[in-house]
This record gives C-alpha cells, structure tokens and sequence, in this order.
C-alpha cells in the first residue's frame, strides 16, 4: 500500500477485500446446482443418442427390406428355367413388394448356357432426431439416411452335351480339309475335357456324307418295322422328320435300303462297294462318349468319299440331345457301349443345369440322296438263290411269264429273251443262270433254292449290273430295264436346303446352342450355315488351318461357363 511520507494512508486507493459484500465470497466459494449444468447436457445428449437410435433402427429395417426385395428379384430372374424377360421379373418383384419407386437399374448379360443380373436400388429414410445440430454440420444436411442396396445374381451350366457333326464327303479330301478338320476337333475335345469334371460332359460325334451311319447297336434301338435288315444302318427321312429334334424309338421309321446304285461290274460272291450308306465303323456315329482318347481316335479314322447330307447329320446330331432318345442311351450303358456316368441323358432341354450344343462343318453345298423305291422296294423279285457248302453263290433269273415256277407252262418269256422269242418244247427254258449265262429248264440248286425279295436281291446285286449286264444279256427290253433304274430316287439340295433350316430352327427353339463353321464354302452355302448358327457372333467362315482356331474359340466358351458355375 501506498504510504505518505509521515505514514499516514492514502484514502484514494481501493479498499482491502475485506470491504466487499460477504455473499460475493460466499458465492465465489459455493458448489451447489453445478451438477444441474452437466445433468441437462447428458440428458440432451442421452435424448438425442436414443432419437438416433431409432433412427438407426427404422434405418436397418429398411435396408433389410430392400436387400431382401432386390437378392430375391435378381435370384429369380437369372433363373435358366424361367422364359420371361429378366428385367421384367425384377420390376414385377419390386412392384409386389411396393418399392418400385426405389429400384434404380438392371443390367441383364445373357449368354448361350448362362444368365447374370445385376441390380442395384436405393432410397432415402428420413431421420427424426438425427438431425439435432449435435450431429449436423451445417444443420439440415443430414436430415435423410441414404440406404443402398445391390444384388447379383447368375445361373450357368455344369454340365454339357455336345454332338459334332462333321462332313466326311469326298470334297473334304481337297486341299487338307479332312486333315485340317481332324486337328481342329481333336484340339476341341482336349479343350473341353481337359477342363471338366469326370462325367460332366458327353459328345456324339456324327460324320456325314450322302447318309449318316448309326451303326448297328445304336440303331438296333429304334423301331424299324419290315424295312429293318442288318447289312447296314441308315435311316430315310421325310421332310416332316426334321420340323422336331426328337426321334421315336416307338414308331416305326424307314430304315435305308442296301444297295449300289452305281457300280457296273460285278461278280457272284463279292460284296458291295458304293453303297449310300456305307457299312465302314470308322464312318459310324460314337454316341455320348465321355471318353476323349475314344472320341479322338474315332475322328482320326475319318476318310473322305461320297456326296453331301448336311440336314441328315443335323438331324442325328438333334436327336442325340433330344430326350427322346433315353431308351437307346440306356440300352447302351446296359450292353457296355456307353458310360454309366451318362446315365439320365440325354437331359431334359428345360432342366437348366445342362448345356446342349452343336457344332456343325461343312465345306460346301447339300448335294445328293439316292434311295430305292416301290415297287421294287418291297415283295418278292424275279431272282432265285443258292449257295453252296464251299460257299459258292448261284443266282438264276426267271425268265418266263407270270409268277416264277418250277415247272411252268410251255409260253412267251416274261423278259422277251433273245434266246428264244417262246419256248414250245416239252420243258421250256425259262430260267436264266447268271453264272453260267445260259437258260435252263430250273433254277441252279433247283427246289432247294431261295427266292429272293427285292431288298435281299440289292444287298447282293448292284442295281447297274443286274440292270445293264444281267438282264440285257436275257434280252430283257428296255423299258423293263429303265422302270427298275427309275426307281432308284435322288434328293437333291432344292429339297435337302429347307430341311436343313427347319432342323435348325427346331433346334434353337428348344434351347440348343448351334455352332456354324464354313471351310472354304461357297457364298451361299455360307449363308445357309449360318442362319443355322444360334448368331451371327455363333458362325465361323474360315480357310486352311484356320479351323483349328474357330474350333478352340467355341471350345473355349464352353469352358468358359462352366468355370464360373
């Protein structure tokens, strides 16, 4: 304190604390009431925490219903078993569950085997106490809850049928096709099963040339009615077989008649050797093999010869995956032929969890079909048979008018002989021996020979010959000659096209992937593989040895879907 010089105080100063009012003090010292302050800030707090909690909780419920809506929108409309469009499934689920509003988009990627949807919705849920400037900043900026929600979906295929029709006509042996062909498919083969899973995939292999050989086992199967024989193992088809891909094993189908239509030279005791459908096992259908060494070698005995019948080998290709061909596919499992792992093929086309496709070749045009018609299809001929203990063959020809008979009446030749215009002796000579050339008055083995039909009598004779040598040389006239070769009936590719595209068309319908490749084609028989094609992103037109790669690329598709089932 400031002090005068005689030590008296100054009055001006400011008094001593003391001098101050006591409740100033006490209220400086005084605790009461300060919990009150933090109490109102924790209840505002606890207030605006358990507001948020709610928000929070209408939050989830929310999400958790739009998640739901959306993974059960998306599982279903990738779904392979279901036709309706994908995009429209997901709007019709949301619209269900009324939350159309809140879907933003679908994206649907479909494939040949495979279906993907994406989906993705949101919405807004407004908060209630969220919004307290305790959480905003700025307020009012978080006076909504964005709940997001996204789903994807696929469906592909495991398991795979495959049928590979492949041209083996006599073009193919031009310019290394055939070889360039047997590499490619053999590359394809280690490719699909060199990634799949024991018993996940079966393949038919069908070559074709002016028929299709199924081989006697397989065939043995269908139902062939009096046409049915053993020398060989085709099947005729009308133009209505090839508007569907099933093919009975009930009803009775036309089995193709033996014959050679064209050879002219021939002697008793030799076989055939042109015949539309060849009897040679490396030309024959290998029906689902899971075998690749199997399939491989199979493709490796190829050869060339013979016109073109793409249609038919579709048509075989198409019914290897029909279910309609269990039956068959069964019987062989029981008989050795196939694997037991196959057992249930071919499946069902709408079983979504099997793949079926095609892969066809050609290297040009549908060309020709030959067949033999009635009458000299059916019923009994004019030629008698007899075969001796060391296996010696005799054929003798009747000669006279009427029915042949062993001991006829004296009259004119049926075949206008140039051995005689009428026998009028006592025992006519109507009975023409082919291997002695001669008329006699029986046949050669005499009652104990066999008369033959018409169909037996082709499996032996060529048409040709009998036509042109045998019966020439009896004198026969032609006219009678001519009405036998007429029979002998040619489809052409003005028929064999349309057919072709309706086997097709039934095909994709019924849910199978066709792959088209074009080796070193024509314009239009371009064209036409590949409107058989599944697209045009489906159809390959290749050169040379770019075979192999239009092969491996198909190859590597179907792999592809099955990685990612």
């Amino acid at each position: 304190m400031k002090t005068l010089n005689n030590s008296t105080p100054d009055c001006t100063s400011n008094p001593p604390l003391r001098s101050r009012p006591r409740w100033y003090g006490r209220f400086l010292r005084d605790e009461d009431g300060a919990l009150i302050i933090f109490g109102i800030f924790m209840f505002g707090l606890m207030l605006a925490i358990g507001g948020l909690s709610f928000d929070l909780m209408r939050y989830e419920a929310n999400r958790t219903r739009l998640q739901a809506t959306t993974d059960r929108a998306a599982l279903a409309a990738a779904s392979l078993t279901q036709s309706l469009d994908p995009a429209a499934v997901v709007a019709d689920y949301f619209a269900k569950a009324n939350m159309t509003e809140f879907l933003n988009n679908v994206v649907v990627t479909d494939d040949f085997g495979f279906r993907r949807v994406d989906v993705n919705a949101s919405l807004n849920v407004p908060l209630h106490f969220g919004n307290f400037s305790v959480f905003a900043s700025p307020p009012g900026e978080n006076d909504t809850l964005l709940v997001e929600a996204q789903s994807s979906a696929m469906e592909a295929i495991g398991n795979v049928e495959i049928s590979m029709i492949l041209d083996n006509s006599g073009s193919m042996g031009s310019n290394n096709r055939l070889t360039n062909l047997k590499i490619a498919a053999k590359n394809f083969i280690d490719t699909v099963y060199g990634a799949a899973e024991a018993g996940t995939v079966s393949t038919s292999i069908v070559p074709y040339a002016e028929q299709v050989t199924a081989g006697a086992n397989l065939l043995s199967y269908y139902n062939r009615g009096d046409s049915a024989h053993t020398k060989s193992s085709c099947l005729n088809f009308e133009s209505g077989d090839f508007g569907s891909t099933a093919l009975s094993t009930t009803s009775v189908l036309e089995q193709t008649m033996h014959f050679d239509p064209d050879s002219s030279y021939w002697s008793p005791g030799n076989s055939l050797s042109r015949t539309p459908c060849v009897t040679d096992s490396r030309r024959q259908i290998l029906a689902w093999s899971d075998d690749p060494t199997a399939l491989k070698s199979h493709v490796d005995d190829f050869y060339a010869n013979g016109w073109t019948s793409t249609e038919i080998g579709l048509k075989w290709g198409a019914a290897l995956l029909d279910p309609s061909a269990q039956p068959a596919l069964s019987g062989m499992i029981s008989s050795g032929d196939v694997s037991a792992d196959m057992s249930g093929r071919p499946e069902s086309f709408t079983d979504g969890e099997t793949m079926k496709v095609m892969v066809v070749m050609t290297d040009g045009e549908n060309t020709n079909q030959r067949y033999m018609a009635d009458p000299y299809r059916l019923g009994d001929s004019a030629v008698y048979y007899f075969q001796e203990t060391n296996g010696d063959e005799f054929y003798s020809v009747w000669g006279g008018s009427g029915e042949p008979d062993f001991d006829p009446e004296p009259e004119c030749t049926r075949w206008n002989s140039k051995k005689g215009t009428c026998k009028t002796w006592e025992t006519p000579q109507n009975w023409y021996r082919v291997n002695a050339g001669e008329f006699n008055e029986t046949p050669y083995g005499g009652s104990s020979s066999t008369r033959l039909t018409w169909a037996k009598l082709w499996q032996k004779i060529p048409v040709r010959h009998f036509t042109n040598k045998i019966l020439y040389d009896m004198g026969v006239s032609s006219t009678e000659r001519n009405a036998i070769k007429n029979a002998i009936k040619t489809i052409y590719g003005s028929t064999k096209d349309p057919r072709m595209a309706s086997i097709c068309s039934e095909a994709k319908s019924a849910g199978v992937t066709i792959f088209a490749v074009a080796l070193e084609t024509n314009d239009s028989a371009a064209d036409r593989l590949e409107s058989c094609a599944s697209s045009p992103a489906h159809f390959y037109r290749v050169t040379g040895n770019e075979i192999d790669f239009a092969f491996q690329s198909i190859a590597s598709q179907i792999n592809m879907l099955r990685l990612v089932y």
